[in-house]
């Protein structure tokens, strides 16, 4: 704080200064195989060529795997992951997601499957062709499996999923969360010839 004085008048100035928040990353792999992880900001993350993986952290990050088999994550916020060419898989974790795969066989989860918990966010899966394997837990989410004969796994969660299987032998399961939950009523399944309960 300076304070002023003329002819008797005084005048009290207050500067302050502060640091400009970090810019979002633009990280770009390389040919090769690489491992590339993003920051706390909404970042976009592009794989290129190569087996890579991609690590979302904070923010709403753009992940773009290009081609070759990579592995893509996103994190606590709503993310935007493309697989691209090549047998990928894409998992979103918590949060609002939207997910793409490519032509290949890939496995596209909008949260640990393998808990099968109540993951929030209402998600966007939307697979291309091959024999892909999908999973959503909580939230109003949207499927769309593509053509060929997919799996997806799924919960009762009591809220209202779009589930399109596509062309194909499709199969769709509902797991169990905490002992209970069933097939869940309010779900609307379009062309999914096998519909069922985890044993």
């Amino acid at each position: 704080m300076r304070h002023l004085t003329f002819a008797g008048l005084v005048l009290s100035l207050s500067l302050s200064l502060t640091t400009a928040p970090a810019a979002a990353a633009v990280i770009d792999g390389t040919g090769g195989d690489d491992r590339l992880t993003g920051t706390s900001r909404a970042d976009v993350i592009r794989g290129l060529g190569g087996g890579d993986v991609l690590q979302g952290r904070g923010g709403a990050d753009v992940l773009r795997g290009g081609p070759g088999v990579d592995l893509v994550f996103g994190d606590g916020a709503a993310d935007v992951l493309v697989g691209g060419r090549g047998r990928d898989v894409l998992s979103g974790g918590p949060g609002g997601d939207r997910l793409r795969g490519g032509p290949s066989a890939d496995s596209l989860t909008d949260g640990v499957i393998t808990e099968l918990s109540d993951e929030p966010g209402d998600d966007l899966l939307r697979a291309g062709p091959g024999d892909d394997f999908l999973g959503v837990t909580g939230g109003q989410d949207r499927v769309f499996a593509g053509p060929g004969d997919d799996e997806l796994k799924t919960i009762d969660d009591g809220l209202v999923d779009t589930i399109d299987c596509g062309d194909g032998t499709d199969s769709v399961t509902y797991y169990e969360v905490d002992g209970e939950g069933g097939i869940d009523p309010l779900d609307v399944l379009v062309g999914c010839e096998q519909v069922g309960k985890a044993r």
